[in-house]
């Protein structure tokens, strides 16, 4: 990594996106990828696509059962999506918006679901446009002005792609169903990335990944239930950066500029092991739920974000979550909570770029490990109105999610025998709400959500003006160097998914 060992004298902040990133997100797939965020960056929408009968309630997922959502969490469920015995059609047009011009997207997954005798499939396509985020403040030669990269220009949206495929079998007089899914992805951004590279005139995203499930779900009679998965998630994304350097002409006696290309990008694998059980208490109306999750995440490259004075080139995580559920209907009326710890340990280094004194090139220069203790709490209310006798209903839902980040870290500089420590916290909100409409026919669901608790990165300070070099081919600055704070934004994303049966 350039400039490896003044990076490890800055402030302990780690880079947000390099380790919680990628072409799949916590949101897709609830608590099966576990997000490993050491920045108070706000996450948005960009995942949360596919369809969701709870998303209204706050996402409550451990005591309560979602027909819609919960075959692309684990494809074993599309037996229970499936259930009626006949196939259907949806579709989920979905948009988000970061406040402050801070980003934003819009999605459309359209898919069927399909039950044959014991047989259960399912097939699903997705198109999404990102749009850039706006920086604002930007400085050049001391000029304050709306940085124009990727704000309104012709790089400012960007496609993305997925395809999702699921095929299962139920086997009714045991109760076991065993299924299995891909869900691939083309991207041409994330948002947020071009955000963190602050200095910057533009960035070319390109990459994606892919994400394989393997699912077993077991009923009993009452209403039990236990599942497993396995997943395995490959991720490959590179950033193209461009910068404009400044430097002083001494002969023609002026500031020039000049472009510089640098390449950066991520990669990284992960493996994971979801548990879930669920049982009805008697007669009384509850239902509790438990889940233990464990991923493994190899950092095989992380980025070198500008916002990241922490230096890491690559690294691995180990992360669980283990949750408790408690939901109750009574009346038409649901009442869920969902209750979730994560304890995380990351190992992070960098290492260096040449020889020196005490270091072979190549070798380990500064070592990172990292402790978290995280929290998630979720509630959700719904309740039904019956419009017409057997034939319609209407579904009222609110929701809230807290989420509490906390994390230590401790930091080892080889190559200067010196140590030291730091650390954050924060808390994240999220408010959700929604409205389904269900007939026989067709079923119609709005869900909308507000986050708040996170930031989007602002330049405030410009990169410094160097003094013209000698052979340019032979001369290659250093990064830019900026002064960056994260100004608290506010994510809203609004879904509208419609279902229709095949008869």
């Amino acid at each position: 990594m350039a400039a490896i060992f003044g990076e490890a004298q800055r402030a302990l902040v780690v880079s947000a996106l390099a380790l919680s990133v990628g072409p799949f997100s916590v949101s897709t797939a609830r608590a099966q990828l576990i997000a490993v965020k050491t920045l108070r960056i706000a996450d948005g929408e960009q995942f949360s696509f596919f369809p969701s009968a709870n998303r209204g309630m706050g996402g409550v997922s451990i005591a309560v059962r979602d027909s819609i959502h919960d075959l692309f969490v684990n494809p074993a469920k599309g037996g229970w999506a499936a259930r009626s015995g006949r196939s259907y059609f949806f579709g989920a047009p979905t948009v988000f918006s970061v406040s402050s011009k801070a980003g934003g997207g819009s999605t459309f997954p359209a898919g069927v679901v399909a039950r044959s005798g014991s047989s259960f499939a399912g097939a699903a396509v997705a198109i999404q446009s990102i749009t850039d985020g706006r920086r604002a403040n930007a400085i050049n030669g001391g000029v304050v002005l709306e940085d124009q990269s990727g704000a309104g220009g012709a790089d400012d949206s960007h496609a993305n792609r997925y395809a999702y495929l699921m095929f299962g079998r139920a086997f009714a007089a045991s109760g076991l169903s065993i299924a299995a899914s891909g869900l691939w992805s083309t991207l041409g951004a994330i948002d947020g990335v071009n955000l963190l590279y602050t200095s910057s005139r533009s960035v070319r995203q390109s990459g994606g990944g892919a994400d394989f499930r393997l699912g077993l779900l077991k009923e009993w009679n009452g209403g039990h239930s236990f599942e497993a998965l396995l997943l395995r998630r490959h991720a490959n994304m590179s950033n193209d950066v461009t910068y404009m350097d400044l430097y002083w002409d001494p002969i023609r006696r002026q500031t020039i500029e000049r472009s510089r290309l640098q390449y950066d990008g991520e990669k990284s694998r992960t493996s994971g092991l979801h548990l879930a059980y669920q049982r009805v208490l008697a007669d009384s109306g509850w239902r509790v739920g438990a889940v233990f999750t464990a991923n493994r995440l190899d950092h095989l490259s992380t980025p070198d974000y500008e916002i990241a004075s922490f230096p890491s080139d690559r690294g691995r995580s180990s992360a669980f979550n283990l949750g408790l559920g408690l939901a109750r209907t009574h009346g038409g009326a649901t009442v869920a909570i969902d209750a979730i710890y994560e304890p995380i340990w990351s190992h992070l280094w960098a290492v260096a770029d040449s020889a020196t004194p005490s270091l072979e090139s190549g070798s380990r220069a500064v070592d990172n490990r990292l402790r978290f203790s995280n929290a998630l709490l979720r509630v959700g209310l719904s309740q039904d109105v019956e419009l017409e006798k057997k034939t319609s209903l209407l579904r009222l839902q609110l929701g809230i999610q807290a989420r509490s980040v906390y994390y230590s870290v401790d930091q080892r500089d080889i190559a200067r025998g010196a140590t030291r420590t730091g650390g954050d916290d924060w808390m994240e909100w999220a408010r959700s709400w929604g409205v389904v409409y269900h007939k026989p026919a067709f079923e119609i669901r709005y869900a909308g959500r507000l986050t708040s608790g996170g930031g989007r990165p602002g330049v405030l300070s410009p990169s410094s003006v160097a003094p013209a070099p000698g052979p340019i081919s032979s001369f290659r600055p250093p990064p830019p160097q900026s002064t960056t704070t994260l100004n608290d934004v506010r994510v809203t994303m609004h879904q509208l998914s419609v279902s229709l049966p095949v008869r």
